[in-house]
């Protein structure tokens, strides 16, 4: 019997954001379970790593034309650039409509059983209308950004994306508070959401050692403030009173990179005017300043003695290793012993808590969105955990210092085995891949009811997305 085919259209390029990571290893993963697997996505800076370990499992990567959708989710962007929640009803309609002409020949030449499209927006929305002209069953996948960055901005986007979660076969949600998240922003009834957690990338499921490991912390992911780098940075100050050889490591690259390199030089420079200027320029955004103020605080006021300490004895102690593979990723996970997650912004899912588990990390993070639904499960599992797990966004550099010291020092070969145990046995991308493939097989083609209208967008909206859809595409022989 032939493999069953799955498409996986992806929203943007495959480069190291959070759903790309979810999109290499549900690839890998319905690839090991012996689905035929093609990636729809965008070309970008890093694709070639990405189509080059696809190809050599067996599956392939689709090109979808950049100019089709002009803008990303990108949070390097989110300053100067018309961005998905500026653009009319009109403008979004016409950006689908474009890409689903280029999914349509896809489909048509791929003949899936089953898409799988990442966010609600834009991909999604062209995925299901292609989708159900085709008869194949769709399952759409909120990331988070869809739903904060853009349909919480956006009567326009708010109503397409309701359009697409309502002719989508199957709606997924990462967690819980995400489910929560969605069904607020658009009006749904959160029973019609699929709860379906992500898995572990390869890079970090294979056997590590447990010896060896240095008294180090890992930030994984992309460089952003929203994610809290500087926070770590100013923790550090505490932390190496009581852990004189700590280190941590940036493993991953983005848009706030090069501040975040600047400040490490500033304050191992003890240079109080150039740390004072960094920080204005960090908080000349309005969204931006209630992230930075607290930090700029803690090493600037009551005599700057945080940054005090840091001078001369920062430098030697930070590493940025930039983008890298999920398997170096791995070896670098090995060799800490905690992995730190300050956000201060809600995480849909922290992909980066569950391969630092896996690896045998202890683990920190602050417990907002998808993040409190992990770290309680987690903490239920392993109580030793507790005690280090949860930052507190009140006072959040005083908070992370106290967890990077005690997941450092609170570290053992025994809570190692218990995390990675806890994490491979829950978050398998083979697993995971069937049951959104299962799913799928096993939805209905009814649409789903939609709510009260979503935020303040009025019920008798003349975009609002509840009203009959036409689905002219005509695919021959792609149905299934």
């Amino acid at each position: 019997m032939a493999s069953k085919r799955v498409l996986i259209v992806h929203s943007y390029g495959m480069e190291g954001s959070g759903s790309s990571t979810y999109t290499r290893g549900l690839a890998a993963g319905l690839l090991d379970s012996g689905y035929h697997v093609t990636v729809a996505a965008y070309r970008h800076r890093g694709d070639e790593g990405a189509v080059s370990r696809l190809h050599g499992r067996g599956g392939s990567l689709e090109a979808l034309p950049l100019e089709a959708l002009a803008v990303t989710y990108e949070r390097s962007e989110f300053d100067g650039v018309p961005f998905v929640y500026e653009l009319s009803l009109h403008d979004l309609r016409c950006r689908r409509d474009i890409l689903a002409r280029r999914l349509e020949q896809l489909v048509r030449l791929e003949r899936p059983d089953v898409i799988i499209a990442n966010h609600f927006l834009l991909s999604a929305a062209a995925a299901v209308a292609v989708g159900r002209a085709a008869r194949v069953p769709v399952v759409v996948v909120s990331h988070g950004t869809d739903i904060e960055y853009a349909a919480a901005r956006s009567q326009a986007v708010r109503s397409m994306a309701r359009q697409t979660f309502r002719d989508a076969h199957v709606r997924v949600a990462l967690a819980d508070t995400a489910s929560g998240r969605i069904a607020a922003v658009l009006g749904v009834d959160p029973r019609a959401l699929t709860l379906v957690p992500p898995g572990i990338c390869e890079g970090c499921r294979r056997p590590f050692a447990v010896a060896n490991r240095r008294d180090r912390v890992a930030v994984v992911g992309r460089i952003l403030l929203d994610k809290g780098p500087h926070v770590v940075l100013a923790a550090m100050a505490d932390a190496i009173v009581r852990i004189p050889e700590l280190s941590v490591v940036f493993i991953g690259d983005g848009p706030d990179r090069e501040p975040i390199e600047e400040l490490v030089a500033a304050l191992d420079a003890g240079d109080e005017v150039y740390v004072r200027r960094l920080f204005n320029d960090l908080s000349a955004t309005p969204s931006r300043r209630d992230i930075v103020a607290p930090v700029m605080e803690a090493l600037c006021e009551d005599g700057g003695y945080r940054r005090k300490r840091l001078a001369g004895d920062l430098a030697w102690r930070v590493e940025f290793t930039g983008y890298v593979s999920t398997i170096t990723v791995g070896e670098k996970l090995t060799a800490s012993r905690l992995v730190v997650l300050p956000s201060l912004v809600p995480e849909c899912f922290p992909l980066v808590l569950l391969e630092g588990m896996s690896m045998g990390c202890a683990i920190a993070a602050t417990p907002l969105g998808g993040t409190a639904d992990l770290l309680s499960d987690v903490m239920a599992e392993i109580p030793l955990l507790a005690d280090v797990a949860s930052i507190d966004l009140c006072d959040p550099v005083v908070s992370v210092a106290r967890a990077l010291v005690r997941g450092v020092n609170g570290w053992s070969p025994e809570v190692a085995r218990d995390l990675s145990q806890f994490a491979n046995s829950r978050y398998q991308w083979s697993a995971i891949g069937k049951q959104l493939v299962d799913a799928a097989e096993n939805s209905t083609a009814g649409n789903v009811e939609l709510l009260s209208p979503p935020l303040t967008e009025s019920a008798n909206s003349s975009t609002s997305a509840a009203s009959p859809t036409r689905y002219s595409l005509v695919l021959p022989g792609a149905g299934m």
